[in-house]
Protein backbone atom coordinates (compact mmCIF):
# COMPACT_ATOMS: atom_id res chain seq x y z
CA UNK A 1 0.00 0.00 0.00
CA UNK A 2 1.12 3.53 -0.66
CA UNK A 3 1.98 5.91 2.21
CA UNK A 4 -1.01 7.30 4.15
CA UNK A 5 -3.50 4.88 2.57
CA UNK A 6 -5.84 3.53 5.24
CA UNK A 7 -6.54 -0.19 5.59
CA UNK A 8 -9.49 -1.06 7.83
CA UNK A 9 -11.04 -4.32 8.96
CA UNK A 10 -14.13 -4.37 11.15
CA UNK A 11 -17.86 -4.60 11.26
CA UNK A 12 -18.35 -1.80 13.76
CA UNK A 13 -21.91 -2.61 14.82
CA UNK A 14 -20.96 -6.23 15.51
CA UNK A 15 -17.83 -5.14 17.37
CA UNK A 16 -19.75 -2.73 19.64
CA UNK A 17 -22.32 -5.43 20.48
CA UNK A 18 -19.59 -7.92 21.41
CA UNK A 19 -20.41 -10.16 18.45
CA UNK A 20 -17.12 -9.79 16.58
CA UNK A 21 -14.35 -11.91 18.02
CA UNK A 22 -12.00 -12.68 15.17
CA UNK A 23 -10.41 -11.12 12.12
CA UNK A 24 -7.22 -11.32 10.09
CA UNK A 25 -3.94 -12.25 11.76
CA UNK A 26 -1.49 -9.50 12.57
CA UNK A 27 0.98 -11.23 10.24
CA UNK A 28 -1.50 -10.70 7.39
CA UNK A 29 -2.08 -7.05 8.28
CA UNK A 30 1.44 -5.69 8.89
CA UNK A 31 2.15 -5.38 5.17
CA UNK A 32 -0.54 -2.65 5.15
CA UNK A 33 1.24 -0.27 7.52
CA UNK A 34 3.25 0.72 10.57
CA UNK A 35 0.79 2.96 12.47
CA UNK A 36 -2.64 2.15 13.79
CA UNK A 37 -4.86 0.07 16.03
CA UNK A 38 -4.38 -3.65 16.53
CA UNK A 39 -0.81 -3.65 15.24
CA UNK A 40 1.82 -3.92 18.01
CA UNK A 41 0.36 -4.23 21.52
CA UNK A 42 -2.80 -5.71 22.99
CA UNK A 43 -4.55 -4.44 26.10
CA UNK A 44 -6.04 -7.41 27.95
CA UNK A 45 -9.33 -7.23 29.89
CA UNK A 46 -7.35 -7.05 33.16
CA UNK A 47 -5.45 -3.94 31.92
CA UNK A 48 -2.22 -5.74 31.14
CA UNK A 49 -0.19 -4.88 28.06
CA UNK A 50 1.42 -7.50 25.87
CA UNK A 51 3.18 -7.42 22.51
CA UNK A 52 1.08 -9.12 19.84
CA UNK A 53 2.18 -12.25 18.03
CA UNK A 54 1.91 -12.54 14.25
CA UNK A 55 -0.71 -15.28 14.75
CA UNK A 56 -3.00 -13.10 16.94
CA UNK A 57 -6.30 -12.07 15.37
CA UNK A 58 -8.26 -8.88 16.00
CA UNK A 59 -11.82 -7.89 15.03
CA UNK A 60 -10.87 -4.21 14.68
CA UNK A 61 -7.88 -2.95 12.71
CA UNK A 62 -7.00 0.47 11.28
CA UNK A 63 -3.49 0.73 9.86
CA UNK A 64 -1.51 2.96 7.50
CA UNK A 65 2.06 3.52 6.35
CA UNK A 66 2.30 6.75 8.35
CA UNK A 67 4.27 9.50 6.61
CA UNK A 68 3.43 12.82 8.33
CA UNK A 69 2.61 15.84 6.20
CA UNK A 70 2.39 18.04 9.30
CA UNK A 71 4.84 18.11 12.20
CA UNK A 72 4.54 20.69 14.98
CA UNK A 73 6.33 21.14 18.27
CA UNK A 74 3.80 22.31 20.88
CA UNK A 75 4.60 23.61 24.36
CA UNK A 76 1.31 22.55 25.88
CA UNK A 77 -1.58 20.58 24.51
CA UNK A 78 -5.08 19.54 25.50
CA UNK A 79 -7.76 17.95 23.34
CA UNK A 80 -9.19 21.35 22.22
CA UNK A 81 -5.75 22.55 21.05
CA UNK A 82 -5.28 19.26 19.21
CA UNK A 83 -8.53 19.85 17.31
CA UNK A 84 -7.47 23.44 16.58
CA UNK A 85 -4.12 22.30 15.17
CA UNK A 86 -5.60 19.48 13.09
CA UNK A 87 -8.93 20.83 11.83
CA UNK A 88 -7.42 22.81 8.91
CA UNK A 89 -6.01 19.53 7.55
CA UNK A 90 -9.42 17.84 7.48
CA UNK A 91 -11.33 19.24 4.47
CA UNK A 92 -14.59 17.46 5.35
CA UNK A 93 -16.02 14.81 7.66
CA UNK A 94 -15.55 12.15 4.98
CA UNK A 95 -11.77 12.28 5.36
CA UNK A 96 -9.55 10.75 8.01
CA UNK A 97 -6.32 11.99 9.58
CA UNK A 98 -3.74 9.68 11.09
CA UNK A 99 -2.25 11.32 14.19
CA UNK A 100 0.70 10.75 16.51
CA UNK A 101 1.56 12.69 19.67
CA UNK A 102 4.96 12.14 21.32
CA UNK A 103 5.32 13.42 24.87
CA UNK A 104 5.74 11.48 28.13
CA UNK A 105 4.04 8.66 26.22
CA UNK A 106 3.29 7.89 22.59
CA UNK A 107 -0.29 8.32 21.44
CA UNK A 108 -1.55 7.38 18.03
CA UNK A 109 -4.94 7.47 16.50
CA UNK A 110 -7.25 8.78 13.86
CA UNK A 111 -9.47 11.84 13.55
CA UNK A 112 -12.56 11.55 11.34
CA UNK A 113 -13.99 14.02 12.55
CA UNK A 114 -13.86 12.79 16.16
CA UNK A 115 -10.57 11.70 17.66
CA UNK A 116 -10.03 8.08 18.65
CA UNK A 117 -6.66 7.41 20.18
CA UNK A 118 -4.63 4.94 22.20
CA UNK A 119 -1.58 5.76 24.28
CA UNK A 120 1.34 3.65 25.44
CA UNK A 121 4.00 4.57 27.99
CA UNK A 122 7.59 4.99 26.84
CA UNK A 123 8.59 1.86 28.78
CA UNK A 124 5.78 -0.10 27.05
CA UNK A 125 4.25 -1.32 30.33
CA UNK A 126 1.03 0.72 30.46
CA UNK A 127 -1.45 2.30 28.13
CA UNK A 128 -5.04 2.44 27.01
CA UNK A 129 -7.79 4.35 25.25
CA UNK A 130 -7.39 8.13 25.49
CA UNK A 131 -10.49 10.04 26.60
CA UNK A 132 -8.70 13.32 27.35
CA UNK A 133 -5.23 14.59 28.05
CA UNK A 134 -3.07 17.51 29.02
CA UNK A 135 0.65 17.56 28.35
CA UNK A 136 3.60 19.90 28.34
CA UNK A 137 6.04 19.80 25.43
CA UNK A 138 4.81 17.49 22.70
CA UNK A 139 5.52 16.71 19.08
CA UNK A 140 2.38 16.46 16.95
CA UNK A 141 2.54 14.61 13.63
CA UNK A 142 -0.38 14.07 11.25
CA UNK A 143 -1.26 13.08 7.71
CA UNK A 144 -4.51 12.96 5.78
CA UNK A 145 -5.19 9.45 4.54
CA UNK A 146 -5.45 9.21 0.78
CA UNK A 147 -7.96 6.39 0.40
Amino acid sequence: MSPNSLYQYYVFSALMQGLAETGPTIGQVLSHGDHGFGTAYHFTPDNQLRKVETTDTFPFIMITHFRPTLTKQLHSMKIPSLYTALSPLLPSKQYCLSVRVDSVSTSNGFMSPDFICISISDDRTAGGHVTGFETGDAKLSAAMTKE
